[in-house]
């Protein structure tokens, strides 16, 4: 297969830089056009947010020691843990270089698939933590609003009956601001790696004898 002819036709709007990274022997480093390198950058960015939005809870976790609050918010943090690990563990498997020799279509299929998998895990597991961490915000609400204890506050059923509103009702908007957020962040260049491999494919099959 011609693959300098092949990434001209990918990436036809970056003609002039393209041509210096596919010279023979040379690797292929397009950090700032390549979706493969995209979502690199956008996995680190959200790794940084990642930690930082863990130090705010710790830091709320002692600002406010209440037992329910360390136990939602421990819950809350274990999964931001989680997804940063889980994250930059898929940031390390995604070359920084593509280098000429390598199969492309093999590599940009191995880790459009790793991508959103990995996508889809964190959905699925993040429906079960959206109720806790409403319902940890609401209380932590609840006990700063009101300047009373959660031991007080819980003996009243009002509460009760608003803590379960609450975290029914927040968790589907959560869920759809995550949605909005993985669109933003990740779906263009996922679009653009897939317009990739469907036309490394095409061109494959156009030189099959």
């Amino acid at each position: 297969m011609d693959w300098e002819k092949t990434w001209k036709q990918l990436e036809s709007e970056n003609k002039d830089g393209l041509e210096s990274y596919i010279q023979p022997g040379k690797p292929l480093k397009n950090t700032g056009r390549h979706p493969l390198q995209q979502i690199r950058w956008s996995l680190m960015v959200n790794s940084v947010w990642g930690v930082l939005i863990s130090a705010g809870y710790v830091f709320l976790m002692f600002r406010f020691p209440s037992w329910q609050i360390l136990l939602g918010f421990s819950i809350v943090l274990l999964f931001n843990i989680y997804s940063i690990v889980k994250g930059l563990q898929l940031r390390s498997r995604i070359p920084s270089n593509i280098s000429g020799h390598l199969s492309l279509l093999a590599e940009m299929e191995k880790q459009y698939k790793a991508v959103t998998d990995w996508i889809r895990t964190h959905k699925m597991t993040a429906v079960f933590i959206y109720p806790v961490a409403a319902a940890s915000g609401f209380m932590l609400g609840g006990m700063v609003g009101s300047g009373k204890p959660l031991d007080m506050l819980f003996t009243r059923n009002i509460f009760w009956i608003s803590l379960i509103i609450s975290a029914i009702a927040l968790t589907p908007v959560a869920y759809l601001f995550s949605k909005l957020l993985v669109r933003v962040t990740y779906d263009k260049h996922l679009k653009r790696l897939k317009e990739n491999i469907d036309e490394l494919k095409k061109q494959e099959s156009s030189e099959m004898p």
